[in-house]
Order: C-alpha cells, then sequence, then structure tokens
C-alpha cells in the first residue's frame, strides 16, 4: 500500500503541474483513502475542498484506477 500512496502523490504532482483538474480531485481523494487505510495523518486540500472528514464519510466507495490497482497487485508479489 505504501508503494501505491507514494504513486498516488506523484500522479497528483503531474496533474497539477498540468492543470487537470479532474485528476487532481480523483488522486486527492486516493491519497486520503490510502492515508486512512494506513493509519496515517490524512492530508487536507482545501484547494479542492476536501477535508478528511468529507471522505471518511464516503468511505464505502472505492476509487478504481488501473494504474494505482497495478501498483498495489505489484507491490503484493
Amino acid at each position: 500500500m505504501w508503494g501505491a500512496l507514494h504513486k498516488a502523490w506523484k500522479d497528483y504532482i503531474i496533474a497539477k503541474n498540468k492543470d487537470e483538474i479532474d485528476r487532481l480531485y480523483y488522486y486527492a481523494e486516493v491519497i486520503q483513502k490510502l492515508q486512512r487505510e494506513l493509519g496515517l495523518p490524512v492530508s487536507l486540500f482545501p484547494s479542492l475542498g476536501l477535508s478528511p472528514q468529507e471522505l471518511a464519510d464516503d468511505a464505502s466507495e472505492d476509487y478504481p484506477s488501473e494504474e494505482l490497482d497495478g501498483a498495489m497487485r505489484s507491490e503484493q508479489n
């Protein structure tokens, strides 16, 4: 899971540099979800309107991503 978190941060930065707002929002949600699952402090993304509480309310939702799934699978092997 640590590899998936690292990849999500990397992709968040790339999306930010390219001004890809939809991808930026997506990766911010993924980062918060993984941080919560790892028991880490959850990052705030106030410019996107994301707080840890909002994500906790949506905890039952998954944020599927082929890239993220691939990172998680390779980490398990």
